[in-house]
């Protein structure tokens, strides 16, 4: 136990930046275990289209000219919010 107390004592920035780093290891775990949604592969997407999965597209207008995703709804970002009840009603 004193050779602990002797590291953190001749080191107090190491063992403090460990803290500060377990600290966001954490609170990212915690973040990724309460969000609503799940982030999915490339790969992944193109299976569920290919299993006939519901894509809704929320890029803003402009966007749309890189391309658009086949069979998907576009309601741009900035109305998502104005457009919940539709968005549930599908």
């Amino acid at each position: 136990m004193d050779v602990y107390l002797n590291f953190i004592s001749n080191n107090p920035i190491l063992f403090l930046l460990f803290f500060i780093i377990l600290g966001f290891i954490i609170f990212n775990e915690f973040k990724s275990f309460t969000q609503k949604f799940k982030n999915i592969s490339p790969q992944d997407a193109v299976f569920l289209i290919n299993k006939d999965a519901f894509i809704l597209d929320v890029r803003e207008s402009s966007e749309l000219s890189q391309g658009i995703i086949k069979n998907s709804k576009h309601i741009n970002f900035s109305s998502v919010k104005t457009s919940l009840d539709s968005i549930k009603k599908i």
